[in-house]
This record gives C-alpha cells, structure tokens and sequence, in this order.
C-alpha cells in the first residue's frame, strides 16, 4: 500500500488509461526511464482515501482524475500515490472507469488544435 507524500494524495483507482506510451515502456524500449520494480500507468481516475501533507484540494471521497506525471504512477494498481496538482475533480457526466482514459487523450487533442492548428484563444477561434 503506497503511501501518501506531502503533496499528493492516496487514490483507489476505479480506472486507467492505456496508452502508446505505457506499451514503449512495458517493451522495455527506454530502460533508463524507469526502474524495476515500478507500475505502469500515467493517466488515472480514482477515489480519495487519504491526503498527505499540505493537500487541501481534495478530501477523501473525492472523485478525481488526471495524468500524474510523464513516467508512469501506478495508475495500474489497485492503490496509487500521486501528486496533487496533477488531479481534478472528475467530470460528473461520465463514470471512473472512463474518466481514467480522458487525460492524455485530451492534451493531445488541445495541442493538436491549439498548437499546431494555431486555434487557440489567441486567435479569437
């Protein structure tokens, strides 16, 4: 059972994304990324059980998501420790199994149409 640090936040994961990059890492392509033993999994979605020091975002019960780091979390794992800051409350209109697939999936989208379309705010689209 992970605990959690000052800053993060101890989530039972209700669901998780599978992504290209979690399959790179699991082929053992870029070794000097990770460490074994680790867990993969970087975009999650989970319920709060505990908070850790200086956490005052979230409480537990919370439903939350999002894409903890670029290396992978544990997102795979019953129980994942992860930084606070990269969680938001979860959307209501959706449930926790699908809400751990949203947070890369969507970054990429934003990137695609607000980076490289150049439509973003700026642009007045």
């Amino acid at each position: 059972m992970p605990e959690p640090g000052p800053g993060e936040v101890l989530l039972t994961v209700a669901g998780a994304g599978v992504n290209p990059g979690d399959a790179v890492l699991r082929a053992g392509r870029v070794p000097d990324l990770v460490t074994p033993p680790w867990t993969s999994g970087t975009d999650v979605a989970g319920v709060v059980e505990r908070v850790g020091d200086g956490v005052t975002r979230f409480v537990p019960g919370d439903e939350v998501y999002g894409m903890p780091a670029v290396t992978p979390r544990g997102a795979y794992a019953e129980f994942a420790a992860v930084p606070a800051d990269a969680l938001a409350l979860a959307p209501k209109n959706i449930d926790l199994a699908h809400a751990g697939a949203v947070p890369l999936v969507t970054v990429t989208a934003w990137q695609a149409l607000a980076v490289l379309a150049g439509s973003g705010p700026e642009t007045g689209c």
